[in-house]
């Protein structure tokens, strides 16, 4: 079913088109992984979508009502570590979203808070404060307090850019595992990794010089509840696949 409908989209800066008659419709449940190189407009098409930039013409539809500034079922969480607040703990920083816009008790948000961190795995360092936390464990801060506004789109800029190897695959396999356990969330993330969009996304959008595009079904098979590997059928496929359409249109 779809669940976001983007028309005749372009973004202009100055002279230079940075997106331009973009057209895509993306499905309730789909973990999109959009790659292409530097100044391709990935980010903007994010911000876009979030409502943090206007278009120059055409429109984005989520459900069939146009997105004209930021709403809460639409939550971006970004590559930067500083996104969480620095004086308040985890518990606190995951709750503030349903402090502001709920009408919920402090017993039923911290108990929903202690819910999203769960599922994270942060569950034991509540009272813990950013600064006693590795980037990783800041990381799945932003994704319980993104999570806990229960958003039908949840926009990712690059959020494990920054993080070593090992801490990369942990948050990529619990992203994956919260999205298999939440088929109605829809995911939208920017990546420079060829593995990492195989591993997790089911769908590739390529964007390209010259404003040109592609969405590209995964045909990774997958039976595991776990991140999609080398060892399933159709990874090479996929890598191939990519790898060349990437090298040759100098996507990355």
């Amino acid at each position: 079913m779809s669940l976001l409908k983007i028309s005749n989209l372009s973004k202009k800066f100055k002279d230079n088109y940075i997106i331009k008659d973009f057209n895509i419709e993306i499905n309730l449940g789909d973990f999109i992984m959009i790659l292409g190189r530097s100044g391709v407009g990935k980010s903007t098409l994010l911000r876009l979508i979030g409502g943090f930039e206007i278009a120059s013409s055409g429109q984005i539809c989520l459900e069939g009502k146009i997105i004209k500034e930021p709403r809460r079922d639409i939550v971006m969480v970004f590559q930067d570590f500083n996104q969480i607040f620095a004086w308040k703990n985890v518990l606190e920083n995951v709750a503030y979203p349903l402090k502001i816009h709920s009408n919920l008790s402090k017993n039923e948000i911290n108990q929903k808070a202690i819910k999203y961190l769960s599922m994270v795995g942060l569950d034991r360092y509540a009272n813990y404060y950013p600064h006693e936390l590795s980037g990783g464990m800041k990381q799945r801060v932003a994704i319980a307090r993104a999570l806990i506004q229960e958003p039908k789109v949840l926009l990712m800029d690059e959020p494990f850019g920054a993080l070593d190897a090992d801490t990369k695959d942990e948050l990529c396999a619990k992203l994956y595992q919260i999205w298999l356990n939440n088929p109605e969330l829809t995911i939208i993330f920017v990546t420079h990794s060829i593995f990492e969009a195989i591993a997790m996304g089911n769908k590739f959008l390529i964007l390209e010089n010259n404003n040109k595009y592609s969405l590209i079904d995964n045909p990774v098979v997958n039976q595991k509840n776990n991140l999609k590997s080398p060892a399933d059928s159709g990874f090479d496929e996929a890598w191939s696949m990519l790898n060349n359409l990437i090298r040759s249109k100098e996507v990355q």
